[in-house]
């Protein structure tokens, strides 16, 4: 069983209990679906609202809200020339599934422009081998 835990995501890889937390690397493996990650979201900001508003980068508590809450946005499934690529994790939320009622571990990363990040499912990214934890 996974648990949530204060600051970080526990999981298990290759029988091993392992944790991830803000600030940590991860690397985009194997491409799952056609050409393009089946798990991972690619979400670039087309209309950038200059605003004061701001999150600590040092927890990644307050990113959603920071990213989502104003502008347009461009969602696209994270194309396959990502894969072996690593990038920094910038926040992780816990969402409840509006069908399931379970939760939803999400990380948050930051991709090379500096208007777009990754939306990473967490748990089926791991179990797929789309998410690699060095």
């Amino acid at each position: 069983m996974l648990a949530v835990f204060q600051t970080g995501f526990a999981y298990s890889q290759e029988m091993e209990e392992k944790n991830v937390d803000v600030g940590d690397f991860v690397v985009f493996g194997k491409c799952t679906g056609k050409n393009q990650y089946k798990f991972i979201d690619k979400y670039k900001k087309s209309r950038v609202v200059d605003t004061a508003a701001t999150y600590d980068t040092a927890s990644g508590e307050g990113f959603y809200a920071y990213f989502f809450s104003e502008g347009d946005f461009d969602p696209s499934k994270l194309p396959g020339t990502y894969k072996g690529k690593q990038f920094k994790i910038i926040s992780l939320e816990v969402f409840t599934d509006k069908n399931t009622k379970e939760d939803r571990r999400v990380l948050f990363i930051k991709l090379e422009d500096k208007n777009a990040i990754a939306w990473v499912e967490f748990d089926k990214a791991i179990e797929s081998g789309e998410l690699i934890i060095p």
